[in-house]
């Protein structure tokens, strides 16, 4: 019983040795080099969310101004005023939207302008 013991702890022993050389020898790769992107398109996103903000500013002003135009206004008035600000939800919905599609087309063409070329002739 001792035997068989030992010749196991021997053999996971050497599994072991055997799995920490392999380890060893075999080098990490390096990863690839970053390919050069223009700065520019960073400065094209950064120019859509600033437009988005002033754009969305203006929709938040409308807004206050007709929650408190709500405020003392008559039922008729009310239903008028509560279309409009469905509309200006409406709106900033839309708006939120063409920034998120802006965003992710800029953010293809620079994902594709990161893509390396590929050699001429291969």
């Amino acid at each position: 019983m001792k035997l068989i013991r030992s010749l196991l702890s021997l053999a996971a022993l050497g599994v072991a040795a055997l799995s920490l050389q392999a380890q060893s020898t075999t080098a990490p790769t390096p990863p690839p080099a970053p390919a050069r992107v223009d700065p520019a398109l960073g400065n094209a996103i950064k120019t859509i969310v600033d437009a988005n903000r002033s754009a969305i500013k203006t929709l938040l002003e409308q807004r206050k101004t007709l929650l408190e135009q709500l405020k003392n206004a008559t039922p008729e008035q009310r239903d008028a005023i509560r279309t409009q600000l469905q509309q200006t939800m409406r709106e900033t919905q839309s708006a939120q939207r063409d920034l998120a599609k802006a965003i992710r087309d800029a953010i293809k063409a620079r994902r594709d302008q990161a893509k390396p070329t590929p050699p001429p002739g291969g």
